[in-house]
């Protein structure tokens, strides 16, 4: 079991590395939404809606766990040379599951399960521990900061979902329209604004995660104590 330091961090800190990461990301950023827009684009095309709907689904967490390695590296941070993409699909599982429940019985609860295990793909990814490690390392890791991520978890959630409705009403502004009766998109411009919607939060909590990570884990210590 890894041994995890206590370190602290405030919720500014915390928010203000979450931009920090994506400002430093931002080329492959870039890249990952103009992937999914293009997917996007062909949801209007109905002979091969269904196809591009499985691709989308089946690259998404090969993409996120890419996300979070160039992310991760961009930080200053190690990955694992592992190719933990499965893991990382378990732990969405289990973790989704108990967020679920957590926020269903009321908001302060997933909350909290949330911001205690937001580190757990930046672990995931660093670390050559399986995907039960790196849960229990994030919680612990969130130790004596729960406060500061629990608050940094709510802003920046609520970020996204400013973002995510704000990319919503522009497309009805256009007049584009997202939902039609049984189909998904109703030209290429609503499967630009589903796809590019729909990602915002992910990257954001992405970033959170590695930004918590690089001011809470031990590796930050162990860089700290070599250039010491």
């Amino acid at each position: 079991m890894a041994y995890v330091p206590t370190r602290t961090a405030t919720t500014g800190q915390l928010i203000g590395g979450t931009f920090d990461v994506l400002a430093s990301s931002s080329r492959e950023i870039a890249v990952y939404v103009a992937v999914f827009a293009g997917m996007g684009l062909l949801l209007a095309i109905d002979s091969v809606e269904g196809l591009v709907s499985t691709l989308s689904f089946l690259l998404y967490f090969p993409a996120q766990y890419w996300l979070c390695r160039r992310m991760l590296l961009r930080a200053g941070l190690n990955h694992s040379d592992q190719f933990r993409v499965f893991s990382l699909f378990g732990m969405a599982v289990l973790l989704g599951l108990a967020l679920m429940v957590g926020f269903n019985i009321f908001w302060i609860p997933g909350i909290i399960l949330g911001a205690k295990w937001v580190m757990a793909p930046s672990y995931l990814t660093t670390r050559d521990g399986n995907l039960f490690d790196a849960i229990g390392d994030a919680w612990r890791a969130s130790d004596g900061n729960t406060l500061s991520l629990s608050l940094a978890y709510t802003a920046v959630g609520a970020i996204g979902l400013f973002v995510f409705w704000g990319v919503i009403i522009a497309a009805s502004l256009t007049e584009t329209v997202i939902a039609d009766g049984s189909s998904l998109v109703s030209g290429p411009a609503a499967g630009l604004f589903l796809s590019v919607s729909i990602n915002v939060l992910p990257i954001m909590m992405m970033a959170l995660s590695v930004a918590s990570y690089r001011l809470l884990s031990d590796e930050m210590e162990d860089l700290t104590e070599v250039f010491a």
